[in-house]
């Protein structure tokens, strides 16, 4: 779950496992709730309920940017860093997109992260809670 802006609006997100053999971009199945804040203590009840544990909780802040066939998301990961994240709606989009990254890197040396922030979290554990 995730919380977006001042309005602290909840997101619950399933996101699916990752395609295979595609560089430089995640390619998965997602589906997205928006649910009531009000509702987060009977959400998180419900897990337990099926069995869910808590593994960790982290907290981001996002800025949402849309265009043609691209969503782009400025993410705060607290205690981390910041991170964009671009959603491609087309897979000329993403041609294009894995050309200005293999560009990007042969230029400047940077790479993009396949990394989860969950993954992230727990590999660094520098993650904290929003104030």
């Amino acid at each position: 779950m995730s919380t977006c802006g001042s309005t602290k609006a909840l997101a619950l997100t399933y996101k699916g496992p990752r395609e295979t053999g595609v560089q430089y971009i995640k390619v998965r199945r997602e589906i997205e709730l928006q649910v009531d804040p009000s509702e987060f203590e009977k959400l998180k009840s419900l897990f337990e309920s099926l069995g869910f544990k808590l593994v960790l909780s982290f907290a981001k802040r996002r800025v949402l940017y849309e265009g043609t066939g691209v969503k782009a998301t400025l993410d705060e990961l607290i205690g981390v860093g910041y991170f964009l994240e671009l959603e491609l709606v087309s897979e000329d989009m993403r041609r294009m997109f894995k050309s200005l990254v293999e560009e990007f890197i042969e230029k400047h040396g940077f790479k993009p992260i396949d990394k989860t922030y969950l993954e992230i979290c727990l590999e660094i554990n520098t993650c904290r809670l929003m104030e």
